[in-house]
């Protein structure tokens, strides 16, 4: 998630004797992904995507960064 880059494309590059298990890598992050949404957390990928996309927004990177000294 973090990379922005297919898993086909992380299974290739760095995991090449998972590439057959890319339909099962899949179905198995969509359900953890629906099972965080269910109970309402987020991970440490959620947190960064969502903190960068924040912030990327320039009213609210005003209100973050007037909050801190």
């Amino acid at each position: 998630m973090n990379s922005e880059t297919s898993i086909g494309k992380v299974l290739k590059a760095s995991y090449p004797w998972a590439v057959e298990w890319e339909r099962e890598l899949k179905e198995l992050f969509a359900g953890y992904v629906e099972a965080k949404q269910a109970q309402n957390v987020m991970d440490y990928d959620d947190l960064l995507l969502y903190w960068a996309q924040m912030v990327s927004d320039p009213d609210l990177a005003d209100d973050v960064g007037g909050r801190f000294d």
